[in-house]
């Protein structure tokens, strides 16, 4: 039997024990919601994660070919799924010729003021690369200049303005979005620029091997492309001789071993050419 003061405190002790009870549903009902929360998130992050890599399975590059006559610029895609032993089935996208303020072609060797170099340079990255490449691949997709014989001539003549339109080319080419180091613009050896003249040329005519696993590609001949470059101050000549010869270059493209030789031949270009003729044509005229 209960005495009249515990009876007394009954409801007392009863509504602890609901409030009690109450408070162990509602954190019951917290862990639960927490844990869906949880899943939830998870399932978000996978999903964000495979919509992501969905996405990035295309790459990209920009290559700007800084000539002595003018800079063109061209933008590359490739899927990842399509590198053949470390060489990429690369397609181009895009390509874009750069003018100064004026709307003038030139070369970024014939800038008087080095600043204007690099400011040349935005109007293709901002109006071309940066609507063809996607946003969120950017910063990752790389940026390069190779400046041919132009630079070259320059360099022998006034290193210091040299120096002066690469700093200016560097930090244009660093301010945009891309991916770019101090060494993705630089001046080109003229062996550099007939190898690559060479390898556009072979792989634009289906003449490399792109053979996996030893079986040959149904689009490639047999044996490749000599390549003779013009440029506006030099030209480059470049093959695989049939014979061992000095100053080959060993590359490798596809998994397979190429050893072409390459010359160049500074002041040998179409612009330098006219104007030695037009100094010779002064010299027969005027004597001088």
């Amino acid at each position: 039997m209960t005495s009249s003061d515990e009876e007394d405190n009954l409801p007392l002790v009863r509504g602890a024990i609901e409030a009690r009870s109450n408070d162990c549903h509602v954190r019951d009902w917290a862990g639960i919601l927490v844990s869906i929360g949880c899943v939830l998130s998870g399932i978000i992050c996978i999903t964000v994660i495979s919509l992501y890599k969905e996405k990035v399975k295309d790459e990209y590059g920009i290559v700007l070919d800084a000539g002595s006559s003018h800079t063109q610029m061209f933008i590359y895609k490739w899927s990842v799924g399509d590198i053949i032993k470390g060489t990429a089935l690369v397609k181009q996208i895009g390509e874009c010729t750069v003018t100064d303020e004026a709307g003038h072609i030139r070369g970024i060797s014939s800038y008087k003021n080095p600043e204007d170099a690099g400011k040349s340079l935005r109007g293709c990255i901002e109006n071309k690369a940066k609507k063809l490449i996607p946003s969120y691949v950017q910063d990752k997709s790389p940026i390069y200049l190779g400046a041919t014989a132009g630079m070259r001539l320059l360099n022998e003549t006034d290193f210091e303005a040299t120096s002066k339109i690469l700093k200016s080319v560097r930090k244009a080419l660093a301010g945009s979005p891309f991916m770019f180091k101090d060494d993705y613009a630089r001046i080109i050896s003229g062996e550099e620029e007939g190898i690559s003249a060479w390898i556009t040329l072979n792989y634009l005519k289906h003449a490399l091997d792109l053979s996996v696993e030893g079986n040959q590609n149904q689009d490639s001949k047999e044996g490749t492309y000599g390549a003779l470059d013009m440029g506006g101050a030099s030209t480059q000549i470049t093959f695989v001789p049939t014979k061992p010869a000095q100053k080959q270059t060993e590359i490798v493209l596809f998994g397979k071993e190429y050893e072409p030789y390459t010359h160049s031949f500074l002041c040998y270009g179409l612009t330098e050419a006219q104007r030695r003729f037009f100094a010779q044509l002064l010299k027969v005229k005027y004597g001088c």
